[in-house]
């Protein structure tokens, strides 16, 4: 029974303007109202929202800690990852090392998956190389009402959790540790626990290929860069056609210039804002997609200032002078592509289909 569990507490789901019912309706019984008290006053079941109660020695745990996984209509499993991410993100914040999830309302059996990959993620520290003394550890997650005989279970959604934590840790680790090379033995390590087929392309074999735009940023750098490819050959499944094939690109820069000589030094902290694209799912990735669509709609709805532009760019002519050779030299690269398509069209080496404007004849 939860309310026998012993740990340091036990989070409690509650979902934006429903009141509690199920277990979590029979551990505010026994708490004498007192969860229903904070979910009518302070509480509101917002993602986001955590807030710990005491269980004045009449349950197992310690504290009671009513998480917010916000309206049930809008629950899906990037909404509850993310709200398990932040409960015990919270409960680490309040040195909780011994952690039980209780299911019950709006959380379902069939949530077990979302709720340890997001408890999981939770336990991802990313401070891990700052000096500042670091937030407790998650020692223990328990599973309170979710089925027996779901270890399979737990452990794949556990797997997929700190599969996502090493590529965050990945991602913050800094060049100087995370070098081309460092990240190629990751990748042969990772091929070899799981029988994949890792080839890794050098820079005689990036120029031999071709990748000049992956050589020109690896310039930057002392350090050559590297482009590793890894294959499964697996079965097909469902009687699927042999010629058909799944590409995963991923962009595992080690190293990027990032506009270093274009940006002032006050500017640069604006470049540690972006997300880790690798870590999210396909309606996160949506969400994230909109939002710099808009933002960047937004940003281009006015024309600047004209002080403010002249002021940045200075007095010198050398930024005049090169934007006007960059944009000559554009429009002449433009005209070539142009005569070049023109001639392989021409040459059947590449179709084009003919367009026909409304009202006229065929062009």
């Amino acid at each position: 029974m939860a309310e026998r569990v012993s740990v340091d507490a036990l989070a409690v789901p509650v979902a934006l303007g429903e009141p509690l019912v199920g277990p979590a309706a029979e551990i505010d019984r026994q708490l004498g109202g007192l969860l229903s008290d904070a979910v009518s006053a302070e509480f509101r079941g917002r993602i986001d929202e955590v807030l710990p109660l005491p269980s004045a020695g009449v349950l197992g745990a310690r504290r009671v800690l009513l998480y917010g996984v916000g309206r049930t209509e809008d629950l899906d499993g990037q909404r509850l990852r993310h709200a398990h991410h932040q409960m015990v993100r919270r409960a680490r914040a309040y040195g909780y090392r011994r952690l039980a999830v209780l299911c019950s309302p709006p959380l379902g059996p069939e949530h077990l998956a979302a709720v340890v990959e997001g408890s999981v993620m939770g336990s991802w520290e990313l401070r891990s190389r700052q000096t500042a003394e670091p937030i407790s550890e998650l020692e223990e997650l328990l599973l309170s009402g979710f089925g027996e005989g779901r270890d399979a279970d737990a452990i794949a959604a556990q797997e997929l959790g700190e599969a996502t934590n090493r590529v965050r840790q990945w991602q913050n680790m800094p060049p100087n540790d995370l070098t081309p090379e460092t990240l190629t033995r990751i990748a042969r390590q990772v091929g070899e626990r799981h029988g994949l087929e890792v080839d890794v392309l050098g820079p005689e074999e990036l120029q031999a290929g071709g990748f000049e735009l992956l050589l020109g940023v690896g310039a930057g750098s002392d350090l050559a860069p590297r482009l590793v490819r890894m294959q499964h050959r697996g079965a097909l499944i469902g009687g699927g056609r042999s010629d058909v094939r799944l590409a995963l690109v991923g962009k595992g820069v080690t190293f990027d210039s990032g506009g270093l000589s274009i940006k002032k030094a006050e500017q640069m902290r604006n470049m540690k804002g972006s997300l880790l694209l690798e870590s999210l799912d396909w309606g996160a990735f949506h969400s994230y997609s909109w939002a710099c669509g808009a933002l960047l709609a937004r940003a281009h709805a006015r024309t600047g200032d004209i002080a403010k532009i002249a002021g940045y760019c200075g007095n010198s002519k050398v930024l005049d002078h090169a934007l006007v050779d960059f944009a000559e030299a554009y429009a002449d690269q433009t005209e070539r592509d142009h005569a070049a398509l023109v001639a392989a069209i021409k040459q059947g080496r590449v179709e084009a289909a003919q367009r026909t404007e409304p009202g006229s004849a065929e062009k």
